[in-house]
């Protein structure tokens, strides 16, 4: 069984970071109500704990974990948290990660060691 602690640590921080950035959003934007739900979305996913991550989600996320794809797949994820994504908990956010990184991952065939 592979630990995945050292990525789960890199999720917790860069949710951590996002609601920051979220921060700065809010305040060129404050009439717009998303940001608040996002900073409040993404400051709870920051607080989750490794158990908190089933199985099914690390091995979800497993096939791009060495790949270009999963930075952008994390940065997107993190931008949509609150806006179009509504994750309940930090398993399905990582879900939401791998399924977008699977999105950005390049074929085999055409460069594919992304």
């Amino acid at each position: 069984m592979t630990d995945y602690r050292l990525l789960f640590d890199r999720l917790i921080f860069t949710a951590a970071r996002a609601a920051e950035w979220r921060r700065g959003v809010m305040a060129r934007h404050p009439g717009d109500p998303r940001n608040g739900r996002a900073i409040q979305s993404l400051s709870g996913l920051a607080k989750a704990k490794y158990a908190d991550v089933s199985p099914t989600a690390w091995d979800a996320l497993a096939p791009y974990i060495d790949r270009d794809c999963l930075n952008e797949a994390i940065n997107q994820a993190n931008r949509a948290v609150g806006f179009s994504s509504h994750p309940h908990g930090f398993d399905e956010y990582v879900k939401s990660i791998a399924t977008l990184a699977q999105t950005y991952a390049l074929p085999a065939s055409i460069g594919g060691a992304q």
